[in-house]
C-alpha cells in the first residue's frame, strides 16, 4: 500500500461516497493558490464567466465555479459545499450529482447572459455562490424539517433555511437582476419538484415526514463513481499491475517440485 502524499491526495479524491464534492472543493483551492501566489488574474479571466466576451469563452457557462473571489468567500463556500454537496452526492450517486451541478452552473450564467440582454449592461460570474444557492435549495426541498446550526449557532429548519436563500440571492442582486439570478434555484426546484424519479426518493430518505420505498436498483454503485474519475481509472489499472505480477510470480521457485506427503 501507498502511504505516500501522491497514495494519500488519490485516497482523499476516491475516498467516501463524494469524489465529486471534493474534487470541486480542491480545484477551487488550487486555482486560489495560483491567484494568489502568481498575482496574476489570469484565471479569473480565463474561467471567470461575463457576458461582454462571453462568445469568446464559451467555457466559462461551467468554469466559473472554479475560481474563488477571496479567501473567505473560499473557506466558507468549500465548507457549505462539503455539506450540502456532499450529502446530495451521497444521496443521488455521482453521476447525478455531477450532472445536476453542472446543469443549474450552466443555467445561472445562461440567466445573468439574458439580464445582460434584457436590463443593459455587462453581468459576470465568479466562484460557487450561484450553484451553491441552487444546491441548498435542493437539499432544502429534500429535507424540510431537518434542522442544522447555521454558521454553528442559529438552529433553523430546512424549509426556512430555503426561503432564507432565496431571500439573499434576490436581495443581494437588486429587484431587476435578482430576478434572474433565482434562475438556478428555479432549476433546482424543477428538478426535484418534477424529475426526482429514481434519484433521492428512491434511496429510502424522506419527504415532509414519510419514508419512501427502497428501490435497489436506485441506490448508488462504486461503478457509477468510477466512471468519471480518473483515479479510479489508474487505480483500477494499479490493481491489475499487481494482480498479474501476483500470477506472474511462481510461489513454488526454489522449492521441490514434489508436494510434501501427507503424514
Amino acid at each position: 500500500m501507498n502511504y505516500g502524499y501522491s497514495g494519500y491526495s488519490r485516497g482523499w479524491l476516491q475516498g467516501g461516497r463524494n469524489p465529486a464534492t471534493r474534487t470541486l472543493i480542491l480545484a477551487n483551492l488550487l486555482a486560489f493558490l495560483l491567484t494568489f501566489f502568481s498575482q496574476s488574474d489570469a484565471l479569473i479571466r480565463f474561467f471567470g464567466f461575463s457576458s461582454a466576451d462571453w462568445l469568446a469563452r464559451p467555457w466559462s457557462f461551467a468554469t466559473y465555479p472554479l475560481v474563488a473571489v477571496d479567501f473567505i468567500n473560499l473557506l466558507f463556500s468549500a465548507l457549505w459545499l462539503w455539506f450540502v454537496g456532499g450529502s446530495l452526492e451521497r444521496a443521488w450517486g455521482t453521476a447525478r450529482f455531477t450532472s445536476f451541478f453542472a446543469v443549474v452552473t450552466a443555467v445561472s450564467a445562461f440567466f445573468f447572459l439574458a439580464a445582460a440582454s434584457v436590463l443593459g449592461g455587462a453581468t459576470s460570474l465568479l466562484g460557487l455562490y450561484m450553484p451553491l444557492a441552487a444546491l441548498t435549495a435542493a437539499w432544502c426541498m429534500l429535507n424540510p424539517e431537518q434542522t442544522i446550526l447555521l454558521y454553528c449557532i442559529i438552529p433553523i429548519k430546512g424549509k426556512y433555511l430555503g426561503w432564507l436563500t432565496i431571500a439573499l440571492v434576490y436581495f443581494l442582486h437588486g429587484p431587476k437582476l435578482g430576478l434572474f439570478a433565482l434562475g438556478g434555484i428555479s432549476c433546482a426546484w424543477l428538478y426535484v419538484r418534477y424529475l426526482r424519479s429514481g434519484s433521492f426518493y428512491d434511496t429510502g430518505y424522506r419527504e415532509r415526514g414519510r419514508i419512501i420505498r427502497i428501490r435497489r436498483n436506485a441506490l448508488p454503485r462504486e461503478s457509477v463513481s468510477a466512471w468519471w474519475n480518473p483515479f479510479s481509472w489508474l487505480r483500477a489499472w494499479q490493481d491489475r499491475q499487481r494482480l498479474r505480477k501476483l500470477f506472474d510470480t511462481d510461489p513454488f521457485k526454489g522449492k521441490d517440485d514434489e508436494p510434501p506427503a501427507l503424514k
